[in-house]
């Protein structure tokens, strides 16, 4: 899974397991979730960051597949074998990380 790929290149990166979804987090903050849902579907969760105006926006568009909960964590559903768009979540999970994890690691981005 590219999310997957993505958020393990990330500096200091590691994948652990968090209220029964994958979870990837660095210096201890989570920044991205990935569940599946007892009927196949399954779910992304990360921070918005700075993403967050471009993501109300497609939250508007689709509301049945995104949401942004009031304290900025976007989340995206899909049916079971549905899979995002290639490259659609990959720059949402480093603007996650770059949301959440301190600026020292941040800064080993490049």
């Amino acid at each position: 899974m590219e999310l997957r790929k993505t958020a393990l290149a990330l500096p200091e990166a590691e994948e652990g397991t968090s209220c029964n979804k994958i979870c990837f987090k660095a210096a201890k903050k989570n920044f991205l979730f990935i569940g599946e849902q007892p009927d196949g579907s399954w779910d992304v969760m990360l921070k918005a960051g700075a993403a967050q105006a471009d993501l109300e926006a497609l939250c508007d568009a689709e509301p049945q597949r995104y949401s942004l909960g009031a304290s900025g964590w976007f989340t995206a559903t899909f049916a079971e074998g549905e899979a995002p768009l290639p490259g659609h979540l990959e720059p949402l999970v480093e603007a996650s990380y770059r949301a959440l994890v301190p600026k020292r690691l941040v800064a080993q981005m490049g």
